[in-house]
């Protein structure tokens, strides 16, 4: 009793301690507590629960719970701070400035950081306190740039601080009243104007008072009025001044205004004058055969009516005038067989003439003429072949042909030799050259140099193993399970007792080679027909291999093997795919020769037209023109061109510097 009552004490007084100590202290807080009070969005309240506990800790709590204060106070205020600085960023003026009040919005969104974090809070207080001096400052800057200086300066002073300062601030109502002091200046100073007709100062002040207050009752009617006013004489003046140019150029100018359209309608019976000044231009201009200037003129007065909305019927006479002088050289360049130029002229003419259909068949006339002379015409001599047998010259001349017909049919002409040969005949006949020249400008003609097929032969035997028999025989594995105790016999299932097994033996099969080598090379050349001079030449050359085997015929039990022939195309099979090969790389080259003729034409006519050689350059652009109408081009541009070159080659006093 004594021994169990020694051991028992103990224990009772380890319970009695355990009951007088209470339940155990909560787990001190970390920084993970902050992180998860922020990740579950209950910072805020996180943050008073600490400031709770903080009131009622003891000494060597408090400076663990501080420094977690600071960091949750830290967290709630960053995005306050970052929100901040955008703010401010965003606000920003164009001149550096925070306006005041983007100062002011920014201050408040401060506010609830003092409690959370009194450090950031005086940092961010700091930095808007230095935004505001430089604000002030810039106020300061604008306020006195209003003094002074040139009126634009002093407007982008005046919008400059009232951005800064506010339009509803007291410095900002002081800056609008001068502002508006200043517009009544101008209106004032731009009446003075008007009357005494000084109008284009009263023009850049009405333009000054737009600029400020662009909505002013009245202000678009004041200003179409003085551009009207403006614009007459600047017009009247350039005249004056001998330079017409000049005085287009104004109108030009004009009609890009947004006011035009109410100028336009002021300007009365000074519209009509306007273009029938440069009608008289253009009759006086036509009677002294100086017709570039003439075009100009009745071109601008056509400008001139369109953008005026004038009747376009008026200055009949000057058009008819030079319609009538372009007739005239219009009939001799087609009496002297210039093609071009009567085609351009006649062009031109149709623009001018009150019945433009009276001349369609002298323009279709000239149009196939020119068409004509444009397109190249080619032919092909056969090919010379001096090979035995099958000959392949007659077939390349009249691939080539093909060819060329189907990748460039609107570049050139295909001559067919039949043709050819009828009109050298009558040349013979005739002792003229004309029409041979006339029928063909290009002569393609070759030699083939070789048309050969090589044919070789290479016997030989192989050897390969081959199932002869396919017979039955007793199945080891059957044996096998036979051997097996009647048990494991229950337990495995029995194999068939025979099986098929193939009987192998080794034949040897002649074997004959096939080897067929087919090469096929011509020598070419294009000759000008009007000089009879090589304008290039060349040589094609292309190869082909075939091959296949034959085998002799073998039975040996169950294995057969059949004859075997082998299968390659015939020789002249060979030569013919070879001639089409070399046709069509001979009708890629003139292809890459004779392709995109319009382009080449059109870099021609530029080159003759810089060198002021207009009659050139008036033949290229027909030529360039005519085949570009064929392809379906957009032939604007080469149009203008031939227009104005057909004009200028027909100016009396010599061709313009530029027809641009």
């Amino acid at each position: 009793m004594m021994k169990c009552a020694r051991i028992a004490l103990p224990v009772l007084l380890c319970a009695t301690a355990l009951a007088c100590a209470g339940p155990p202290a909560p787990p001190a807080l970390t920084s993970a507590d902050v992180a998860r009070a922020q990740q579950e969005g209950r910072l805020a309240a996180f943050f008073d629960e600490l400031q709770t506990k903080r009131a009622a800790a003891g000494a060597e709590e408090a400076a663990a719970l501080d420094a977690l204060l600071r960091e949750a106070g830290q967290a709630l205020a960053q995005p306050v701070l970052d929100e901040f600085e955008q703010q401010l960023e965003t606000g920003r003026h164009e001149s550096g400035a925070v306006p005041l009040a983007q100062l002011d919005a920014a201050a408040t969104k401060l506010a609830p950081i003092e409690r959370w974090s009194p450090k950031a809070f005086e940092g961010a207080g700091k930095r808007l306190q230095a935004e505001r001096e430089g604000t002030n400052a810039a106020i300061a800057k604008a306020t006195e740039a209003m003094g002074g200086g040139e009126p634009e300066a002093r407007l982008a002073a005046v919008a400059r601080l009232q951005a800064l300062a506010g339009a509803d601030s007291e410095a900002g109502r002081a800056a609008a009243a001068q502002r508006d002091a200043w517009i009544a200046e101008w209106n004032q100073a731009a009446d003075a104007a008007v009357a005494a007709e000084d109008y284009t100062a009263a023009q850049a002040l009405l333009e000054r008072v737009a600029q400020v207050e662009p909505n002013a009752a009245g202000l678009d009617g004041r200003l179409a009025e003085i551009d009207t006013k403006v614009f007459e004489k600047r017009f009247w003046q350039a005249l004056e001044a001998g330079d017409p140019g000049a005085a287009y150029d104004h109108l030009q100018t004009l009609s890009e205004s947004p006011r035009f359209e109410a100028v336009r309608k002021r300007l009365g019976g000074s519209a009509g004058r306007m273009a029938e000044y440069f009608d008289s231009l253009a009759e006086t201009a036509t009677g002294g055969g100086e017709l570039w200037d003439a075009y100009g003129h009745l071109g601008r007065a056509a400008d001139i009516r369109e953008m005026l909305k004038l009747e376009s019927r008026s200055g009949r006479t000057a058009r008819a005038g030079f319609a009538k002088a372009l007739d005239k050289q219009a009939r001799k360049a087609e009496a002297e067989g210039m093609a071009g130029l009567a085609w351009g002229t006649l062009d031109v003419m149709q623009a001018f003439t009150d019945d433009p259909r009276s001349l369609r068949g002298r323009v279709r006339k000239a149009r196939e003429s020119v068409e004509t002379l444009a397109i190249k015409g080619l032919t092909t001599a056969p090919f010379e072949d001096p090979s035995q047998g099958a000959e392949f010259g007659e077939a390349v001349a009249a691939k080539v042909i093909q060819y060329l017909f189907e990748h460039v049919p609107h570049d050139v002409r295909i001559i067919e030799r039949e043709q050819l040969e009828d009109v050298l005949r009558e040349k013979q006949l005739s002792g003229d050259g004309a029409g041979a020249l006339a029928s063909a400008n290009y002569l393609v003609e070759g030699t083939i140099l070789e048309a050969k097929v090589d044919s070789t032969e290479k016997r030989g035997r192989k050897t390969q193993r081959v199932v002869t028999e396919t017979v039955r025989e007793p199945n080891p594995k059957h044996e096998w399970w036979r051997g097996l105790k009647s048990g494991e016999r229950k337990d495995t299932p029995e194999p068939p007792e025979t099986i098929m097994v193939e009987k192998k033996e080794d034949v040897t099969i002649d074997v004959t080679v096939h080897r067929k080598v087919g090469l096929f090379s011509v020598s070419y050349r294009v000759i000008d027909a009007t000089s009879a001079k090589v304008v290039f030449a060349d040589s094609v050359r292309t190869k082909v291999e075939h091959q296949d085997d034959s085998t002799e015929g073998v039975e040996l039990g169950d294995f057969k093997l059949e004859f075997k022939l082998a299968e390659l195309p015939s020789d002249i099979e060979i030569l013919a795919q070879l001639a089409d090969e070399v046709s069509g790389k001979i009708g890629q080259r003139l292809v890459d020769e004779l392709k995109d003729s319009e382009v080449r034409y059109a870099e021609a006519g530029a080159r003759s037209a810089d060198e002021g050689n207009w009659l050139d350059a008036t033949q290229h652009y027909a030529y360039s023109h005519v085949i570009a109408l064929r392809k379906g081009q957009d032939v604007d541009q080469v149009r203008d061109r031939l227009r104005r070159t057909a004009v200028a080659a027909h100016t009396r006093s010599g061709p313009p510097a530029s027809i641009d």
